[in-house]
C-alpha cells in the first residue's frame, strides 16, 4: 500500500539543459519522458533528454514508490540511525549528502517538512530545498 504522506512528487517536466537556451515545459508528465528521449530541444536544437537522464528519472520514481511503501513505523525506524536535535544539526546532515550538500537553500533550511527540486542531469541531485508549512507551501 502506498503512503503518500511518506514523500510525493508535485511536479515534472523538462528543460534545456544548454546553458544559453531558457526552454522548458512543466506539462511533460515523467510518464511522458519517454517519447523525449533524444528528442531536440525546440528552441535551440540540442538533445533534451538522454537515455541515461531518463533512467535516473526513472530511478527516482521507483525510489519514491519505495519509501512510500514503508509504513511509519519503517520510517521511523530508518530515522534513528542518525540524531539530529537542532537545525544545525538537521543542515549538517543534509549537507553532508552530495544530493543535497550544494543545494540552493540549504544554508537556511530548518528541521521539519521540506519540499526539494531534483535534477536528473547527469546525476539525481538535489537542486533547491525550502522548509514547507502543513499546507504544503
Amino acid at each position: 500500500m502506498e503512503n503518500k504522506d511518506n514523500i510525493e512528487i508535485i511536479g515534472s517536466g523538462l528543460k534545456c539543459d544548454n546553458p544559453k537556451c531558457d526552454w522548458n515545459d512543466e506539462s511533460i508528465a515523467n510518464s511522458e519522458l519517454d517519447k523525449w528521449i533524444n528528442a531536440k530541444c525546440p528552441k535551440c536544437n540540442e538533445v533534451v533528454l538522454t537515455f541515461e537522464d531518463y533512467e535516473r528519472a526513472m530511478m527516482l520514481d521507483i525510489m519514491v514508490k519505495v519509501i512510500n511503501e514503508m509504513t511509519p513505523e519503517e520510517i521511523e525506524q530508518l530515522s534513528k540511525h542518525k540524531k539530529i536535535d537542532t537545525d544545525e544539526d538537521f543542515r549538517n546532515h543534509l549537507k553532508s549528502s552530495d544530493f543535497y550538500k550544494d543545494a540552493e537553500g540549504i544554508d537556511s533550511i530548518e528541521k521539519g517538512d521540506v519540499s526539494f527540486y531534483v535534477s536528473t542531469h547527469n546525476e539525481i541531485k538535489c537542486t533547491s530545498i525550502k522548509n514547507v508549512d502543513n499546507n504544503g507551501k
